[in-house]
């Protein structure tokens, strides 16, 4: 169960396991969408495509001045996303070091295609579930002008993604809020907000149609990527 977080972001600094990772996730259905061998070209990448990284698979050991453990740090505190170290330290300082990260897993080299599936279906349903069950309300609060406005779930349409910001659209209108679509919906109950484009996360109640490539929400046509599309019905028969 990949639990809608199928983009996977590879940084490795050698070559051939970067390419045995990559093999490995193609095989069991996950997208690779980049390899890359450094934590500054990492922090570069993520600052221009962090909506179309669901997951990071990154090596401790990069030879680069930050490692690892540091770009772990960085992606938890800028971007809010889950990733899972892909390494060769077993040493009891390094284990330290990188569970204060909160990694959702800890892969050891060597690895095998079955290791690497096993390892990130459990730990993604794990995550997905802490996610849900550290949702103890059904509203938000939003600013609006010098106010807190509270908005429920339920009349949330759709979220979009701008820049470093996220804009929440209900019926009635539109809020600005400053955190990116990745950090804002970790906040949403992930069985009615669905992401089903790099920039766009729909309330699954809010669908008035669904069409090849596209949603239809309010009037609003809504852009539906192909493996977005798969999720969302795969969701919407289990609903």
């Amino acid at each position: 169960m990949k639990a809608g977080y199928s983009k996977v972001l590879i940084v490795e600094d050698e070559p051939l396991i970067q390419e045995h990772l990559s093999a490995c996730l193609n095989e069991i259905g996950y997208k690779v969408v980049g390899m890359i061998d450094s934590v500054n070209e990492a922090i570069d990448f993520l600052k221009k495509n962090h909506n179309d990284v669901d997951i990071v698979l990154l090596d401790i050991n990069l030879n680069d001045e930050l490692d690892g453990i540091d770009l772990a740090n960085i992606i938890k505190n800028e971007y809010g996303m889950p990733f899972m170290f892909v390494t060769s330290y077993t040493d009891d300082k390094t284990i330290e070091r990188a569970k204060h990260t909160g990694p959702i897993g800890y892969i050891v080299k060597p690895f095998t295609t079955e290791d690497l599936k096993s390892n990130l279906e459990i730990a993604l349903f794990n995550y997905r579930k802490e996610i849900q069950e550290s949702i103890t309300s059904d509203f938000i609060y939003v600013k609006k002008d010098h106010e807190l406005k509270k908005l429920s779930f339920s009349e949330i349409t759709y979220l979009e993604a701008n820049d470093n910001y996220c804009m929440v659209y209900t019926e009635d209108g539109r809020y600005l809020l400053s955190k990116t679509l990745k950090k804002t919906i970790v906040k949403f109950p992930p069985s009615k907000f669905i992401r089903v484009h790099r920039s766009y996360v729909i309330n699954v109640d809010q669908i008035d149609s669904i069409g090849p490539n596209y949603i239809k929400i309010k009037g609003k046509e809504i852009p539906l990527s192909e493996s977005s599309r798969k999720e969302l019905m795969q969701q919407i028969e289990t609903l």
